[in-house]
């Protein structure tokens, strides 16, 4: 059986909404698969900031962003999952947008591969009373 990225990204998904039913910071969880296309996709204005160590990104996003444990058992197999879209397939790459200083009550990340296969992986937050966004 050869690994699917969109196969794995419904899977994704599903995991993500059994996470966000354990959690209190967050409003949302997701994950969304967008397909290649010969189809030129609109500029997206937004600023990536690329993601070198995709597990120790996605540790600081369970435990800074979800404020869960990233040692337990459901957050252990989270971070896992995300990083098999790196480890079973070739090329991926992974950037995350740019926070900006207490304007943004959402996170994304971007995997995207060379063919133009792209997943979307967002968590929208609890806004905070007088709190800004994670620093990047």
């Amino acid at each position: 059986m050869t690994f699917s990225i969109q196969h794995h990204a419904r899977f994704l998904d599903g995991y993500l909404d059994a996470v966000f039913r354990c959690v209190d910071t967050v409003q949302g969880l997701g994950c969304m698969h967008v397909p290649a296309s010969p189809e030129i996709a609109p500029a997206d204005t937004r600023e990536w900031v690329l993601v070198e160590n995709w597990a120790r990104e996605f540790d600081a996003f369970v435990g800074d962003v979800l404020g869960l444990d990233p040692r337990s058992r459901m957050t252990f197999y989270l971070v896992e999952y995300l990083c098999w879209f790196q480890q079973f397939t070739t090329h991926a790459m992974c950037h995350r947008e740019r926070w900006g200083a207490g304007e943004s009550t959402r996170v994304t990340y971007r995997l995207q591969w060379p063919n133009g296969e792209r997943v979307f992986v967002t968590a929208d937050l609890v806004p905070q009373a007088g709190a800004g966004a994670p620093e990047s």
